[in-house]
């Protein structure tokens, strides 16, 4: 199943490539995330004067998908453990200052373990690229960074945590996506394979085409099979129409 989600597609800084979510099958379009009137010390949008927050009402942001060379990480080790971490905080590491050149995308890694007072005891790493090994490779780097690496942000309350990572040593390739856009939202196509949060309407249509085609294999009565067909496709309409009800639900809460 596919459907429409968003995410972060840009870095620190304007200019910056990033890697395509892992579930993203197909881009579509991308926006401006929520205005803030600044953004690295430079005016976003036209609330340069410290306005409210607004939201994006203009055209789809430019990028394009491109092709770049990453060098990924295959293992982590704890250095100093820190402090304050709980088990399944989220660790980003370390990008860099905004005045330095991008260094790609940090990896991610989640806490599986703590000791006293909340040190790392343990961590796994979180895979960037589909198809990727379980917690194998991690991050985006551009070259091989020098060790020890610090936490950049995490979702929980730790701090302090180093790490030395172990990187490839040849770089690989991976789909990247291109844009001047600080703060941006890519809206694209998700692969979903979990049956269990299948929307109704396409797990109707899904039954409709596996029956027709059952019928057809177990019976030969071609009727039938396209009675569930017709089925399929008028479900299929249905979602078309909830879908159209959806984006117009959205741009109506993005124009408030």
């Amino acid at each position: 199943m596919r459907k429409t989600d968003t995410a972060s597609i840009t870095d620190h800084q304007p200019g910056t490539d990033r890697a395509t979510p892992v579930a993203a099958h197909r881009s579509a379009a991308g926006t401006q995330a929520v205005a803030t009137g600044f953004a690295s010390g430079i005016p976003i949008t036209t609330a340069v004067t410290g306005g409210a927050p607004s939201f994006w009402q203009g055209p789809p942001v430019k990028y394009r998908v491109g092709i770049d060379q990453f060098f990924f990480v295959t293992a982590v080790a704890i250095v100093n453990p820190g402090s304050g971490y709980a088990i399944n905080d989220t660790i980003t590491l370390a990008s860099g200052p905004t005045s330095s050149p991008p260094i790609g995308a940090p990896a991610q890694l989640i806490v599986t373990g703590i000791g006293g007072g909340g040190s790392l005891s343990s961590v796994i790493i979180v895979p960037t690229i589909a198809d990727a090994p379980a917690f194998n490779q991690g991050g985006s780097y551009f070259s091989i960074q020098a060790n020890p690496v610090a936490q950049g942000s995490t979702t929980g309350l730790g701090t302090g945590a180093t790490f030395n990572l172990t990187q490839d040593t040849l770089s690989h390739d991976q789909r990247i996506i291109l844009t001047n856009q600080e703060f941006a939202l890519l809206n694209y196509c998700k692969v979903v394979t979990n049956e269990n949060v299948f929307d109704p309407d396409f797990q109707e249509a899904f039954v409709g085409i596996l029956s027709a085609c059952l019928v057809n294999a177990l019976t030969g009565d071609k009727s039938l099979a396209n009675q569930m067909v017709t089925r399929a496709n008028s479900k299929i309409l249905e979602a078309r129409g909830t879908d159209g009800a959806e984006m117009a639900r959205r741009r109506r809460l993005l124009s408030h």
